[in-house]
């Protein structure tokens, strides 16, 4: 897949996402198994920053939900392992917007939003993982869960009340379109005479 058709398929998902409020509250709560009310309220912080090397960062879609409980879902066609350090600089420039400092200034806390993958057609881990290792020799793990969303069937997407994800059905529709069109191409050249 192109980088062009994969920016749509990525442009379709930060649309879809805004449409409807109640699909957006479904879509957390069967994603991250939460157990929002449907008439939750739903916003949309802006996520866009600029990296210190003039990079600009902005995640797929993060979302506040009765303005307390903070979501990031990322999208992705293909697997890509880089996926797992975006996130974590989402969720630290978030974090960042509601760090809360002590009363005598020693310790700050950052609270990460709850994050998740979609992979649309790759197969991915159940979680990606990111190792941080500190200067006390101490490890520490960011981990994100993955949902490969081609491994569920429409009746399934239906039952988890992930319906608004739906359209995106038409990429297992191609992969099947592109065998069929391998298979009929390597049976044409089968059939063409060989040449000496």
């Amino acid at each position: 897949m192109t980088r062009d058709t994969a920016h749509i398929f990525d442009m379709v998902f930060k649309r879809l996402i805004r449409l409807s409020s109640g699909a957006v509250v479904q879509l957390i709560n069967s994603l991250f198994d939460a157990n929002h009310p449907l008439d939750s309220t739903v916003e949309y912080p802006n996520t866009e920053t600029v990296s210190d090397k003039l990079r600009k960062l902005m995640s797929d879609a993060m979302i506040v939900i009765n303005g307390t409980h903070v979501y990031n879902i990322e999208s992705e066609i293909g697997y890509d392992a880089g996926i797992v350090i975006r996130i974590f600089e989402y969720g630290y420039a978030e974090a960042l917007r509601s760090m809360a400092v002590s009363e005598n200034g020693a310790a700050v806390d950052l609270t990460f939003p709850n994050a998740r993958v979609i992979y649309w057609e790759a197969r991915a881990p159940e979680k990606l993982t990111l190792r941080m290792h500190f200067p006390d020799g101490s490890w520490h793990s960011y981990e994100v869960p993955t949902f490969n969303f081609l491994a569920h069937s429409v009746a399934e997407l239906e039952e988890r009340k992930l319906t608004m994800l739906l359209p995106f059905y038409v990429l297992k529709l191609r992969k099947r379109l592109e065998r069929a069109a391998s298979s009929t191409a390597a049976m044409e050249n089968l059939r063409r005479p060989m040449l000496l």
